[in-house]
């Protein structure tokens, strides 16, 4: 495909000073549901990004990159001015910046010149090469886990705060958290229980001079009205920036790739040194109060790698509880994801214990880590239960969609759906509702960048039994657990779902990703569908296989397992 002259729109702003622009032009390249939404009543030709970035580009790049990351990926392991922080940040965020340059790659077509935005106008670039490393350049600031760490105008003030609340909990047990969502909600309050002399802490780092006054006052105020949970926010060191080590990218021999991951590699280097400085804090922070425990769900982000190094440095016991769903497969490209998505959220030799919390996780940790010990404890970050009354089934069936999409900077070739294409499923899913007449959709919203809630509603009758959630409409395990069909492609939603016996609808992904590819799953409650026409079929014969069911009217409670108990004991007796 080749073109005279391409408008490359990125997302919203883009679209909009793409109209406000009133250029006449044929051929648009539309890399987002937000930016497609505002252009698709213009008298022009636009193409989805998704129409140019197919099932076998995904298992090339995914390949590709494989590749790329057996040749650096060492040359960085043996490299001495690196510490055990930058190589995890370099490993896991390089990864998601090569997946990024080689989709933009793909997706920009062949065209005598291309057209992109830079402020309130539209810039004419010649090449695809510089085109393609200025849209790296707007990018660059949005690579996963990239925080923007800064150092703190108030720091002195900070520090002297977090050493006095530090001395006067230093008679308290303490647990150090990574987040007080998922699954830690519970873990305290059952440590609560067996213990009144707790407290958790978790930490922030300094960003902006108003959030981290926020903070900063809401940490006085827990630690005044004596509440257990505190969070505190952790300036790091004045921080000097490396130079970053970027040896390795002579030998990547595709230039374009090997000139846009050096564009990423600037903030890249920015995480890896920031998450030293801030071990450095947190590890001052843990021999003020000597922490009984660290849990964490990621060891990924510079935060978390700071509490996890600090951790062995005073040698404090470590557990990391993923959140998220993690499997093999039949299939070696997805595999080549799957062990890349699972280091440092599954498994990490950084931490003093892993945690697999299902069968599934459990074969991924053997398979992909061989050489990790882990310990075996079911549901600590994920299908816990919540309490609440379940009411018995009306006339229609709830039906759950629970998927999400991976933004461009976030993607992931093969097993995560971009933008467009979750776009394209869920619209299909919302036509085919509305031939159906006996069941509501439910969908939940994240809100990630590149399609808003006025996207979806575009396609939504005002009449039709489709309904948009998020977080702060209710919680998601209390629709999770009221649904009685549940729609997702790639999620934790879908492991926890068939935990509690739900059905599964497994749609999305361009037909080309499938979570059934995993042995272990019970097939008995998932549904794998590779057609609109499936789509239809499978949720009418699951709305007939409900009908036969006995209506439920139960309340469940929140109870904790056996193996949730046994990991509290474990956790209270370090």
């Amino acid at each position: 495909m080749e073109f005279k002259k391409t408008y490359i729109i990125l997302d919203e702003v883009d679209a909009k000073t793409f109209i406000a622009s009133k250029v006449n032009l044929k051929n648009i390249i539309s890399f987002s549901p937000n930016a497609y939404h505002h252009l698709r009543n213009t008298n022009n030709t636009i193409i989805r990004s998704s129409e140019l970035f197919d099932n076998n580009q995904h298992q090339h790049i995914a390949k590709e990159i494989n590749k790329i990351e057996n040749k650096i990926f060492p040359v960085i392991e043996n490299e001495k001015k690196l510490s055990r922080i930058a190589k995890e940040i370099y490993f896991n965020d390089i990864h998601a910046a090569l997946s990024t340059c080689y989709r933009i790659w793909e997706i920009l077509p062949e065209s005598e010149s291309y057209f992109v935005r830079k402020g309130s106008k539209f810039l004419e670039i010649k090449n695809k090469n510089d085109a393609f490393l200025f849209l790296i350049k707007r990018l660059q600031d949005q690579i996963p886990l990239s925080i923007n760490i800064r150092n703190s105008s108030f720091s002195t003030i900070i520090n002297s705060i977090n050493s006095f609340i530090l001395k006067a909990l230093s008679a308290k047990n303490v647990f150090i958290f990574a987040s007080f969502n998922y699954g830690f909600p519970w873990i305290s309050r059952a440590i609560m229980d067996k213990e009144e002399n707790t407290i958790f802490i978790s930490f922030s780092p300094t960003e902006r001079r108003i959030k981290d006054l926020m903070i900063l006052f809401v940490s006085i105020y827990s630690f005044i009205t004596n509440k257990k949970i505190i969070k505190l926010i952790i300036p790091p060191d004045s921080f000097q920036r490396k130079k970053t080590v970027v040896a390795f990218l002579k030998l990547i021999d595709i230039n374009h790739i090997s000139k846009g991951l050096g564009i990423f590699m600037e903030n890249i280097g920015i995480n890896a040194d920031m998450g030293d400085s801030l071990a450095n804090k947190v590890d001052e922070v843990y021999r003020e109060i000597e922490p009984k425990a660290i849990i964490v769900h990621q060891v990924r982000s510079p935060m978390a790698l700071a509490i996890v190094d600090a951790a062995n440095r005073n040698d404090i016991t470590s557990y990391l509880a993923s959140h998220g769903t993690h499997l093999t497969s039949n299939n070696d490209v997805c595999n080549l994801e799957q062990r890349s998505l699972a280091r440092g959220l599954l498994a990490s030799h950084l931490v003093e214990y892993n945690i697999v919390q299902s069968d599934l996780a459990k074969e991924a940790m053997t398979s992909f880590f061989p050489n990790l010990q882990y310990l075996e404890f079911e549901n600590i970050n994920w299908g816990f239960s919540s309490n609440f009354s379940k009411i018995s089934r009306n006339q229609k069936v709830k039906i759950l969609h629970a998927s999400t999409y991976k933004a461009l900077t976030t993607f992931r070739p093969w097993i995560f759906e971009s933008s467009d294409e979750f776009h394209k499923s869920l619209t299909e899913l919302i036509i085919t509702m509305k031939e159906i007449n006996d069941a509501e959709l439910i969908i939940r919203h994240r809100e990630i960048g590149e399609m808003s809630i006025d996207t979806y509603i575009n396609y939504i009758d005002k009449q039709s039994s489709v309904t948009i959630k998020t977080d702060q409409d209710s919680p998601f395990i209390e629709d999770l657990e009221q649904a009685d069909i549940v729609i997702a492609c790639f999620s934790t939603t879908i492991e926890e779902a068939i935990n509690i016996g739900k059905y599964v609808i497994l749609w999305g992904g361009g037909y080309r990703y499938s979570h059934i590819n995993n042995k272990l799953l019970n097939e008995k409650l998932i549904y794998p569908v590779y057609s609109v026409e499936e789509l239809y079929n499978t949720i009418k014969l699951l709305i007939d296989i409900l009908a036969s069911k006995p209506e439920e009217n139960f309340k469940r409670q929140l109870q904790i397992k056996d193996s949730q108990s046994k990991f509290i004991e474990r956790l209270m007796s370090k």
